[in-house]
């Protein structure tokens, strides 16, 4: 086998956690990395693709979905996630405020608009439910005390284990380990004032019975100063860094599919790909997750403590990609659409957590919740005149194990006909909350879990990888050191769920394999 050395870093896996890992060793260490990804597209979950407008003469006019990144928090200038992103694509992606309202949640009976700000957010919520103002403004500390104690957890996880690390783990362990759905309701009595502190769990993928209250401190403080989207699209990301690493000398390959992590004397030296070839370097990093880094690439079983937490039930979803006719955001089209999140339910309880164990039931046609979003109308970058959608729903994905190692476009039938009443489902939840959207539709196609399989790999089609449960934080084990030397992991598995944990995965495992204090400078302002 032909074996190519020349590389100073291998990275497996073009994610964000791949691609912060790539860009910061290239710009900031001058190291000439190699890059390698099994899709035919840079980016994991940050890439995009396009589909003809129906009916167009023009072969540019194609509509643009993108395909993870929905919205970001903490993007505004100054903000230290703002400041990392800039530093690994140097500076070259703008991001552009969503609207000042950018979620909005429909249950039948219940309404509310998020607004951007977290005291803005905390004086609706006193405005709407006055009787719990005490509750309210406990919430909103507990929250920062649970952030708090992660970045700790983090920092004792990653740093020399000693006495300290106890230390730094105890303060605020209770709140930020204690269930999500028993703190809520011990502490509020209004079900909808629950639901509005739990909505959008759907972002990590745990559902509040499951979910330990920092999980979901997390996401909450994340976008307590609103979200953003990046201008021209996600794939900016992967352009800005692509020419940075170029810059440096380093290799993108795409279309390349690595097989086995090589070892010698217990360290992790290459890697070998599926055609054959072998790349050595004497620094490997992993963006596949930790189970496929363990059972797939180094060919052993996970750590023991890691196990519970691949246990839990997949979060995966079916994806319905909508072209538009024409924007919602004309007057008399459809209720005032300004490119916000919608979350949408049908549960008279108020409890979304009931979609959750209702969710296969979109199988027969029944949608009970999604969420909505418009890329387009985010996009300030965006072609004129294509405007799309994208509607999300939770599935099992047990639900499509009949088709279990069948290829693309070969499923028959049955799958065909399975997707049709899944979109039909999800088209009439999308018309019973915004009356007259279905009109507007042009164009559709559906996503399913064995779409996130084929494409990234993912186990099953489960998006977010490690499951944030309370064992993860117990365990010390999702953090970018593995017990291999030589190589890290440097994705969602290394820090946490989304772009922004992905990002910061590739940021610890540059500082763990770099050191901490080069790496976190790009936390810093001008980075």
């Amino acid at each position: 086998m032909e074996a190519t050395s020349n590389f100073d870093a291998i990275i497996v896996g073009s994610g964000m956690g791949g691609m912060t890992v790539a860009s910061l060793l290239s710009s900031r260490f001058g190291a000439r990395v190699l890059l390698l990804e099994k899709h035919g597209k840079l980016g994991g979950f940050t890439h995009i693709f396009k589909r003809p407008k129906p009916g167009a003469t023009d072969p540019d006019q194609k509509y643009e979905f993108d395909v993870g990144l929905h919205y970001v928090g903490q993007m505004h200038k100054g903000a230290p996630v703002r400041n990392a992103m800039d530093a690994v694509t140097g500076g070259a992606v703008e991001w552009s405020p969503m609207p000042d309202c950018f979620d909005r949640v429909s249950f039948p009976g219940f309404q509310l608009s998020v607004p951007k700000g977290r005291d803005r957010f905390l004086a609706e919520l006193i405005q709407r439910f006055p009787a719990e103002e005490k509750a309210i403004r406990r919430y909103f500390k507990d929250v920062q005390s649970a952030q708090g104690w992660m970045m700790r957890n983090q920092m004792a996880q990653n740093f020399p284990k000693g006495p300290w690390s106890t230390l730094l783990r105890a303060p605020g362990r209770r709140l930020a380990l204690g269930n999500y759905g028993d703190y809520l309701k011990t502490h509020f009595q209004d079900p909808g004032l629950r639901l509005a502190l739990s909505y959008f769990w759907w972002d990590h993928g745990v559902a509040p019975s499951e979910c330990p209250f920092v999980t979901q401190a997390i996401i909450a403080e994340h976008y307590w100063e609103g979200a953003y989207y990046p201008k021209g699209g996600s794939s900016t990301i992967g352009t800005a860094v692509r020419g940075i690493i170029e810059k440096a000398g380093g290799v993108i390959q795409l279309k390349t599919e690595v097989k086995k992590i090589l070892t010698e004397g217990g360290r992790a030296v290459g890697v070998e790909t599926a055609d054959g070839k072998t790349y050595r370097a004497p620094w490997i990093y992993s963006n596949i997750g930790l189970q496929r880094t363990y059972e797939d690439l180094l060919q052993k079983p996970m750590p023991e403590g890691a196990k519970d937490v691949f246990k839990t039930p997949e979060f995966t979803v079916v994806t319905l990609y909508l072209g538009l006719r024409e924007s919602p955001t004309r007057p008399g089209s459809v209720q005032k659409v300004e490119g916000e999140n919608y979350w949408l339910c049908d549960v008279e309880s108020l409890d979304s957590e009931e979609a959750w164990v209702r969710r296969d039931e979109l199988l027969d046609g029944k949608a009970w919740a999604a969420y909505l979003s418009f890329p387009s109308l985010k996009d300030p970058g965006a072609k004129p005149g294509l405007v799309t959608a994208e509607i999300m729903a939770v599935v099992s994905r047990d639900a499509f194990k009949n088709w279990n190692g069948t290829s693309k476009s070969k499923r028959g039938e049955d799958y065909v006909a399975l997707k049709a009443r899944m979109t039909e489902g999800l088209l009439i939840l999308a018309e019973k909350h915004i009356p007259g959207f279905r009109a507007l539709v042009d164009f559709q196609e559906l996503a399913t879990p064995l779409t996130i399989e084929h494409y990234s790999s993912h186990r099953r089609g489960a998006i977010y990888g490690g499951a944030p449960i309370r064992s993860r934080y117990e365990s010390g084990l999702f953090r970018p050191q593995t017990d291999v030397p030589g190589l890290y992991l440097c994705g969602t598995d290394a820090a946490g769920h989304g772009i922004a944990g992905a990002l910061m995965g590739g940021v610890l495992a540059v500082g763990a394999s770099k050191g901490w204090i080069p790496a976190f400078r790009v936390f810093g302002p001008s980075s």
